[in-house]
C-alpha cells in the first residue's frame, strides 16, 4: 500500500484516513491496482463511485 496524502476525513475508527493505491480483490479474483482512501487506525478501505463503477462493469463483463 502506498500512502499518499491525508484528507482531514475521519473514519468510524475516529482516526483519519489518507488517499493511497492498493489492490482490489474480491471472491479471489484480481481487479487491479486501485485508489482509494484508507484509515491509518484499522485499516478499512473505501473505494470511490468511479473505481466502483469500474469493478462493477468487469463484474458484467466477466458474467459473474
Amino acid at each position: 500500500m502506498k500512502s499518499e496524502s491525508a484528507l482531514g476525513i475521519r473514519c468510524n475508527s475516529g482516526d483519519k484516513v489518507k488517499t493511497g493505491i492498493n489492490v482490489v480483490e474480491f471472491f479471489g479474483i484480481y481487479f487491479g491496482a486501485k485508489s482509494m482512501t484508507i484509515c491509518s487506525k484499522c485499516g478499512s478501505e473505501y473505494l470511490s463511485q468511479n473505481v466502483m463503477e469500474e469493478i462493477e462493469a468487469e463484474v458484467r463483463k466477466r458474467g459473474l
